[in-house]
């Protein structure tokens, strides 16, 4: 089940960085890419049976999907030469960048109250909320590490 579970927390992540990639390198319309984007979610979800992928879940996830993919192209965008003078130079301060995570988690909150919703078991009640609580940490600690280098 844990396995599962970060499975489907890094499926968001890649499908919106290939679909940020497309955007910036392609010059692909965000319109277009999230029809895409939609299309294999629901392919998805067509092909499973059973497990925690459920419409709730599928939708969730695209309202995750859009919000990383606003991100990522403002990190592409980004002048620099690594992740952290990327996040510097598109969030300008730490405040927006944690605005931004604030963002992100909530989303994520969404798509794993659905996927328990779906799984409903207490095993995956305790997997989802240390997954939440290690993802925030080290998101925080890496934030923090970010704009202290900029100080």
């Amino acid at each position: 089940t844990r396995e599962v579970f970060t499975q489907n927390f890094l499926f968001t992540k890649r499908l919106a960085l290939k679909a940020a990639q497309d955007i910036i390198e392609k010059g692909q319309q965000k319109k277009e890419i999230l029809s895409q984007v939609e299309d294999e979610t629901m392919r998805l979800l067509a092909s499973i049976k059973e497990g925690i992928y459920s419409e709730e879940v599928r939708l969730k996830q695209m309202a995750e999907i859009t919000l990383l993919i606003d991100h990522y192209c403002l990190l592409i965008d980004a002048e620099g030469n690594d992740y952290t003078s990327w996040v510097i130079n598109a969030y300008q301060s730490p405040e927006n960048y944690i605005a931004f995570l604030e963002q992100l988690k909530e989303a994520e909150k969404e798509v794993y109250g659905a996927a328990m919703q779906t799984v409903g078991t207490q095993t995956s009640a305790e997997m989802v909320a240390t997954m939440e609580k290690t993802t925030e940490r080290v998101r925080m600690a890496a934030a923090e590490k970010i704009f202290r280098t900029t100080n």
